[in-house]
């Protein structure tokens, strides 16, 4: 049978205790104990300095040290080895101080017998092999909180700071400490968000926003920043909230890119666009003319060659009708305020053409939009809005409108499809994902929403941005 060996370090300057100690060890069997003795602190740290112990029997009344002080001069001397203190049955209370000052455990002397003693040690050891795990495990947790690029705060149930990280600190140009104990939104006022936190602190339901506004109250310069953030409850035994996890994320330069590609691609659209129309659209009608010219010649001649003539003259025309197709896909708002209402009358009729749909365009009152990219970007939100009520919703019927009133205006694609499922929020594809982001540049917000009849509705607020006659 193979015997377990540990091997203490008995500091102990009472021989007596010291013997009865040993012959208390060697009653066992099972486990074998290689006792090296120390009479006084200084001997002990020279025997820890030339050897390495299982577990350290420590006398907290030594000639060169007693008490409490014995326990917290030895430890750093010896840091990965169990610390069990001996004491005498007066002393039990100061015993149990050491224990809280970090000895793992402690005997009486002369209270304590062979499975006692051997029980103590090897639950002094496990002890310190968990407190040591659960040291590192904790130390790589204070590093990995210290050092994320996530902006992560902890805040108590009345929102004010428990703890946050540097990153989170550095952000507002403090050090963490400045926020403990301090209440968010008397720090950041914003109703809307205080709102948000109080809610997940009744539900329990986490929230998650993507490029959400902010503006620093105490620091105008900074403007307008965007933020993805998420908000965890962190509940108790009990099921309720205990705290909450507000982890940030600063994506205002992301964003900036985001809308310069955005721009880039339109703004490339349209110089194709452009050039189709105005460069090989005049190419191809001239191209038309000449090959008129030349059949009607030809067929003055009597030349059999006129029909090839005409054919050309033909195809010339087609060629024609298919740039000023792919230049208006391209470009598809016409200059002037009210290219966004004509673009949007023509893009119900095409919808109807080619889908075999009923869609129709629904405007009281002129609605004028004097920026051209703006005007795009809505066009471009109803057009995906269609496709997608075409791709998913089986409609039969899809209505534009586009009306104002109270400052903004809206533009609304609805259908009588099958809508969205009850209690189930749309999932952000790509196209959804497109509409917002377009929404955003023009400081818009688009929301999609199962229609009270049945069907989808997809509606763009947005400012107006010109006058708009009343």
């Amino acid at each position: 049978m193979l015997v377990e060996s540990i091997r203490i370090l008995l500091v102990e300057d009472n021989p007596g205790d010291a013997l009865l100690l040993k012959e208390v060890l060697k009653e066992t069997s099972v486990t074998k104990f290689a006792v090296t003795e120390a009479q006084c602190l200084a001997e002990a740290v020279e025997r820890l300095g030339a050897s390495s112990f299982d577990v350290v029997l420590l006398d907290l009344s030594l000639p060169d040290s007693v008490g409490l002080d014995t326990v917290s001069r030895i430890q750093p001397v010896c840091p990965s080895a169990p610390i069990v203190v001996l004491t005498g049955l007066d002393d039990e209370l100061l015993a149990f101080e050491a224990v809280r000052a970090g000895a793992q455990d402690y005997l009486v002397k002369g209270q304590y017998d062979t499975h006692l003693l051997v029980r103590s040690i090897r639950y002094a050891i496990e002890r310190k092999r968990f407190e040591d795990a659960l040291r590192k495990s904790n130390e790589l947790l204070e590093r990995m909180f210290s050092n994320i690029h996530l902006l992560v705060a902890y805040l108590d149930t009345d929102l004010n700071f428990i703890r946050v990280n540097r990153a989170y600190a550095m952000a507002d140009g403090q050090e963490p400490d400045f926020f403990v104990g301090k209440n968010h939104f008397k720090l950041y006022p914003n109703e809307e968000n205080e709102g948000i936190f109080r809610r997940v602190l009744a539900t329990g339901e986490a929230y998650v926003a993507h490029e959400k506004p902010f503006r620093y109250s105490g620091s105008p310069d900074r403007g307008v920043t965007y933020w993805d953030w998420s908000l965890q409850p962190l509940t108790g035994p009990d099921g309720r909230p205990e705290g909450l996890v507000l982890s940030l994320l600063d994506v205002t330069e992301r964003r900036r890119l985001q809308e310069e590609i955005l721009e880039i691609s339109d703004s490339e659209r349209r110089r194709i666009g452009q050039d189709l129309h105005d460069v090989l659209g005049q190419t191809l009608t001239g191209m038309a003319f000449l090959s008129k010219v030349l059949e009607q010649k030809l067929a003055t001649r009597r030349v059999p060659e006129a029909q090839d003539a005409g054919e050309l003259s033909r195809l010339a025309n087609q060629s024609i009708k298919q740039s000023r197709s792919l230049a208006r896909g391209l470009c598809p708002v016409e200059l002037g305020a009210d290219g966004l209402m004509s673009s949007l009358e023509e893009l119900a009729a095409t919808t109807e053409n080619v889908f075999d749909i009923p869609c129709r365009f629904e405007c009281d009152q002129p609605v004028l939009i004097h920026n051209n990219i703006e005007a795009t970007h809505l066009y471009r939100i109803a057009q995906e809005a269609i496709n997608n009520a075409v791709k998913h919703g089986k409609p039969r019927n899809i209505v534009i409108s586009l009306t104002s009133g109270g400052g903004d205006a809206r533009l609304r694609v609805t259908d009588d499809g099958v809508g969205i499922p009850d209690r189930e929020a749309p999932r952000d594809g790509m196209g959804l994902t497109i509409m917002k982001h377009r929404a955003r540049t023009i400081n818009a917000n688009v929301e999609v929403r199962r229609n009270s009849g049945g069907g989808t509705v997809v509606e763009c607020r947005f400012p107006c941005f010109g006058p708009t006659p009343a």
